[in-house]
Protein backbone atom coordinates (compact mmCIF):
# COMPACT_ATOMS: atom_id res chain seq x y z
CA UNK A 1 0.00 0.00 0.00
CA UNK A 2 1.40 3.12 -0.69
CA UNK A 3 1.63 6.51 1.30
CA UNK A 4 -0.64 8.57 0.89
CA UNK A 5 -0.08 11.93 2.73
CA UNK A 6 -3.15 13.96 4.30
CA UNK A 7 -2.32 17.01 4.48
CA UNK A 8 -3.03 18.38 0.78
CA UNK A 9 -6.17 16.42 0.69
CA UNK A 10 -7.01 18.51 4.14
CA UNK A 11 -6.36 21.99 2.46
CA UNK A 12 -8.35 20.89 -0.90
CA UNK A 13 -11.02 20.05 1.52
CA UNK A 14 -10.61 23.19 3.38
CA UNK A 15 -10.42 25.51 0.00
CA UNK A 16 -13.47 23.39 -1.40
CA UNK A 17 -15.37 24.07 1.22
CA UNK A 18 -14.48 27.55 1.61
CA UNK A 19 -15.56 28.22 -1.72
CA UNK A 20 -18.81 26.38 -1.85
CA UNK A 21 -19.83 28.61 1.21
CA UNK A 22 -18.48 31.78 -1.29
CA UNK A 23 -20.57 30.44 -3.60
CA UNK A 24 -23.84 29.57 -1.86
CA UNK A 25 -23.45 33.31 -0.30
CA UNK A 26 -22.76 35.15 -3.77
CA UNK A 27 -25.98 32.75 -5.37
CA UNK A 28 -28.51 33.69 -2.70
CA UNK A 29 -27.34 37.34 -2.09
CA UNK A 30 -27.55 37.76 -6.07
CA UNK A 31 -30.78 35.49 -6.33
CA UNK A 32 -28.80 33.01 -8.63
CA UNK A 33 -31.02 29.79 -9.00
CA UNK A 34 -27.99 28.55 -11.69
CA UNK A 35 -25.50 29.76 -8.61
CA UNK A 36 -27.41 27.51 -6.23
CA UNK A 37 -27.19 24.43 -8.45
CA UNK A 38 -23.33 25.61 -8.77
CA UNK A 39 -23.24 25.80 -5.23
CA UNK A 40 -25.14 22.24 -4.44
CA UNK A 41 -23.12 20.24 -6.66
CA UNK A 42 -19.92 21.87 -5.48
CA UNK A 43 -21.39 20.79 -2.12
CA UNK A 44 -21.06 17.17 -3.21
CA UNK A 45 -17.60 17.89 -4.07
CA UNK A 46 -16.78 18.75 -0.11
CA UNK A 47 -18.74 16.12 0.92
CA UNK A 48 -16.35 13.03 -1.52
CA UNK A 49 -13.26 14.89 -0.43
CA UNK A 50 -13.95 14.83 3.13
CA UNK A 51 -14.56 11.22 2.62
CA UNK A 52 -10.96 11.20 0.79
CA UNK A 53 -9.38 12.29 3.30
CA UNK A 54 -10.92 10.23 6.05
CA UNK A 55 -10.02 7.23 3.96
CA UNK A 56 -6.39 8.59 3.92
CA UNK A 57 -6.46 9.14 7.43
CA UNK A 58 -7.72 5.28 8.04
CA UNK A 59 -4.99 4.07 5.89
CA UNK A 60 -2.17 6.04 7.46
CA UNK A 61 -3.17 4.73 10.90
CA UNK A 62 -3.28 1.35 9.32
CA UNK A 63 0.33 1.48 8.18
CA UNK A 64 1.35 2.63 11.59
CA UNK A 65 -0.14 -0.05 13.60
CA UNK A 66 1.57 -2.59 11.03
CA UNK A 67 4.56 -0.97 11.60
CA UNK A 68 4.06 -1.09 15.09
CA UNK A 69 3.40 -4.93 14.73
CA UNK A 70 6.32 -5.40 13.09
CA UNK A 71 8.42 -4.15 15.67
CA UNK A 72 6.94 -6.13 18.36
CA UNK A 73 7.75 -9.09 16.31
CA UNK A 74 11.02 -8.72 16.30
CA UNK A 75 11.41 -7.09 20.19
CA UNK A 76 9.43 -10.38 21.33
CA UNK A 77 10.54 -13.58 20.21
CA UNK A 78 7.36 -15.45 21.80
CA UNK A 79 4.92 -13.02 23.18
CA UNK A 80 1.45 -14.56 22.96
CA UNK A 81 -0.38 -11.32 23.24
CA UNK A 82 1.18 -10.23 20.10
CA UNK A 83 1.50 -13.21 18.66
CA UNK A 84 -1.38 -12.49 15.59
CA UNK A 85 -1.56 -12.61 12.26
CA UNK A 86 -1.16 -9.05 11.10
CA UNK A 87 -4.72 -9.36 9.36
CA UNK A 88 -6.34 -9.09 13.03
CA UNK A 89 -5.00 -5.73 13.17
CA UNK A 90 -7.86 -3.31 14.38
CA UNK A 91 -7.00 -0.46 11.79
CA UNK A 92 -7.16 -2.77 8.97
CA UNK A 93 -10.66 -4.34 9.93
CA UNK A 94 -11.73 -0.68 9.98
CA UNK A 95 -10.92 0.46 7.20
CA UNK A 96 -11.81 -2.44 5.52
CA UNK A 97 -15.30 -2.20 6.97
CA UNK A 98 -15.71 1.40 5.79
CA UNK A 99 -14.49 0.32 1.97
CA UNK A 100 -16.93 -2.55 2.17
CA UNK A 101 -19.92 -0.74 3.63
CA UNK A 102 -19.44 2.92 3.67
CA UNK A 103 -18.37 3.45 0.59
CA UNK A 104 -21.32 1.99 -1.30
CA UNK A 105 -23.92 3.50 0.86
CA UNK A 106 -22.23 7.20 0.09
CA UNK A 107 -21.97 6.11 -3.82
CA UNK A 108 -25.44 5.41 -3.69
CA UNK A 109 -26.62 8.76 -1.52
CA UNK A 110 -24.37 10.17 -3.52
CA UNK A 111 -26.17 9.24 -6.70
CA UNK A 112 -29.53 9.46 -5.26
CA UNK A 113 -28.80 13.02 -3.78
CA UNK A 114 -27.39 14.07 -7.65
CA UNK A 115 -30.53 12.54 -9.28
CA UNK A 116 -33.52 14.44 -7.38
CA UNK A 117 -30.76 17.90 -7.72
CA UNK A 118 -30.66 17.49 -11.49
Amino acid sequence: MAPVHKAPLLVNLTALAIGTGGAWYAAVTGGSTAGLVAAWFSGFGVMIAFTTWFHAWLQEREAAERRDFEELQRSQVDGALFASKPESLSAARTRDQFERYWVPIFTLLMALLQGGAS
